[in-house]
């Protein structure tokens, strides 16, 4: 009798320790998975930011929103595209936080998202300041920004 008890004691120790190493194992897997997806997270957000950056037409609209706020009608027109691809670009800068819009009466006016809390773009906004100065495309782009009339544009 006694030989089975300490059996029995044997065995739940075995089953205990067993099941404390696969609970510690879960936790640390758990853990390990959580610092990862925070990471993950990170990288996500930043690959985010990036692709914003990655079309030259978006590159074009942030450095037309130095010069001003736009409306939809008059980014249009500079960029010589559709108003629904015009309107897919803003909605990219707008969702990586580089954009904001305010309304504006009829208009949805564009900016520069100065005021931003967003790191990567905090720090990015002040670069893209200094990138392209001689670029054609853009003095040609900040040219004709000047004789760009939104009450024409947008027939009000």
């Amino acid at each position: 009798m006694e030989f089975i008890c300490q059996l029995k004691f044997v065995i739940c120790d075995y089953i205990f320790s067993v099941f404390a190493v696969k609970i510690f194992d879960i936790i640390r897997v758990n853990e390990y998975i959580s610092l990862n997806n925070e990471m993950g997270a990170h990288m996500k957000e930043l690959a985010h930011v990036f692709k914003a950056l990655s079309d030259t037409n978006r590159i074009r609209i942030l450095k037309m929103l130095e010069t001003r706020s736009l409306c939809v009608c008059e980014i249009t027109e500079l960029l010589g595209l559709a108003a629904s691809t015009v309107s897919k670009h803003l909605s990219m800068l707008r969702d990586a936080e580089f954009i904001r819009d305010d309304k504006d009466g009829k208009w949805v006016n564009y900016h520069l998202n100065i005021e931003q809390t967003n790191e990567y773009i905090r720090h990015l906004l002040p670069l893209i300041r200094t990138w392209l100065p001689e670029d054609e495309v853009i003095m040609k782009d900040k040219e004709k920004l000047n004789t760009i009339d939104r009450n024409i544009l947008c027939n009000i």
